[in-house]
């Protein structure tokens, strides 16, 4: 985990592991935006808050997204008004970005 989350680990619920495992396993274990499997290790699936409180652990106001989607998500500019449009918006980058990569492997060496 990040050095954000150890030093604001008191703003989380004393079970937020918990909480965030129920999350990960409805979600099979893959990031709600770019679709990319993960598993409990080594790869890591995040649990984000929509509205970026860690004290609201409501289900529908937490995401699983994969460790570059929750930073696509934290640069997210204009800021998203739904959790929907976040996971939209959050897709159309990571599929952008694919393209990306893809054109750049077609180049001739």
């Amino acid at each position: 985990m990040s050095d954000w989350f150890y030093k604001n680990k008191h703003l989380y619920p004393w079970n937020w592991d918990s909480i965030a495992k129920k999350i990960k396993d409805a979600a099979g274990w893959v990031c709600e935006a770019c679709g990319h499997p993960h598993g409990p290790s080594p790869h890591v699936l995040t649990v984000d808050h929509f509205d970026h409180n860690p004290k609201n652990n409501d289900p529908d106001n937490l995401i699983p997204l994969c460790q570059r989607c929750h930073l696509r998500r934290q640069g997210l500019y204009p800021p998203a008004k739904t959790r929907a449009e976040a996971i939209e918006r959050l897709a159309q980058r990571a599929k952008f970005e694919a393209s990306q990569l893809n054109m750049f492997e077609e180049l001739p060496q």
